[in-house]
């Protein structure tokens, strides 16, 4: 909820200042309003956080309003970040899998979410090798 805002500015897609709501500090953020550029804008953003899936997917989803060279360096950088994921979901299943985990009782149903981040991010990083 609170990442999506700082990922607008970061991406030069709004502006942020800090305001005080009954003395508490808040910041306000406001969406630029566009433009005919802003597809162009966002094609050749490149997104920050370690959680950019779905922004990398729009900028390659935007790839004909951008450079080929912008969509190459976001397809490369999708790859490695989902070999990373892939290595870190099969890191974290082996070890439940040998300790049981910190919480031995609850092994089956984390045994089922793991899997389900494991096979996401295999299927990310074949997509991304695809692509």
């Amino acid at each position: 909820m609170y990442e999506e805002p700082k990922r607008l500015v970061a991406d030069g897609l709004a502006d942020a200042r800090k305001e005080y709501h009954r003395q508490a500090p808040a910041d306000r953020v406001r969406r630029h309003r566009g433009g005919p550029d802003r597809p162009a804008r966002l094609a050749r953003a490149r997104a920050r956080d370690p959680d950019r899936r779905e922004g990398d997917l729009l900028r390659v989803a935007l790839r004909d309003q951008g450079e080929l060279g912008d969509m190459r360096w976001t397809l490369a950088r999708m790859r490695a970040d989902a070999a990373d994921w892939v290595g870190q979901s099969r890191a974290r299943a082996d070890e439940y899998a040998a300790t049981g985990g910190p919480h031995p009782e609850r092994l089956p149903v984390i045994t089922l979410v793991t899997r389900m981040f494991t096979e996401q991010a295999e299927a990310a990083y074949r997509w991304a090798v695809w692509a």
